[in-house]
């Protein structure tokens, strides 16, 4: 998951739990987002990227606002959960 996106999803909602929140999840329906928090992440994204324009993906929000989607239109990269190695020999998936 891009921390990045995360720190700012959970700085807008400190409620949710920053280790809990998916690729998959939307910011409306999974985590809880209204317009007002839509508008207050935008502007921290801003803050960060000042020439980007989210307004397309706002446009196509209605169709998908997961995370994976606003991270694709900002071009963030989405990052692999990181695998821990089971102990020699007890590797079974």
């Amino acid at each position: 998951m891009n921390r990045v996106l995360v720190h700012h999803i959970a700085g807008v909602k400190p409620s949710l739990d920053a280790g809990t929140i998916q690729a998959a999840d939307s910011l409306t329906v999974d985590l809880g987002f209204d317009s007002l928090d839509l508008v207050e992440l935008s502007q921290r994204i801003r803050r960060v990227e000042p020439g980007v324009d989210l307004r397309p993906w706002f446009a196509g929000a209605s169709m998908s606002d997961t995370v994976a989607s606003l991270a694709a239109h900002l071009g963030w990269a989405i990052e692999e959960p990181v695998r821990t190695l089971s102990p020699a020999g007890s590797d079974h998936g």
